[in-house]
């Protein structure tokens, strides 16, 4: 079960990987409507929106020192449908995390649950 490329294109194989692309593509999904959020908000002019967006969308591990401070800013000064967002969104991923499906399942629920809010 391995990850493929050729030309340009990715190939999976194996069933564990065709799981692992699942994820990746709510992730996907999910980081889009965080950025239509984001929009939305930063057209009403709030001044803390600028030059925010990529590093909303960057893994925070690969954060610099510098970004991962500014983004903490943003979340500090910011009561915003965005940061709710973003934290669900990071939440999401740690679901992934449980080994127990019966772990994983209370967690995807409760998760769904403050989505909801």
């Amino acid at each position: 079960m391995k990850w493929r490329t050729k030309k340009g294109h990715v190939y999976l194989t194996g069933f564990m990987d065709l799981e692992r692309a699942k994820v990746v593509h709510v992730v996907k999904l999910l980081n889009d409507v965080l950025d239509s959020i984001r929009r939305r908000e930063h057209k009403e002019n709030i001044p803390r929106f600028n030059k925010i967006r990529y590093l909303l969308l960057k893994d925070p591990k690969k954060l610099k020192k510098s970004q991962r401070e500014r983004l903490d800013e943003f979340f500090t000064q910011a009561n915003l449908d965005t940061v709710k967002a973003y934290n669900l969104i990071q939440m999401y991923k740690k679901g992934y995390k449980y080994k127990k499906p019966s772990w994983a399942g209370r967690f995807f629920h409760h998760w769904i649950k403050l989505c909801q809010q």
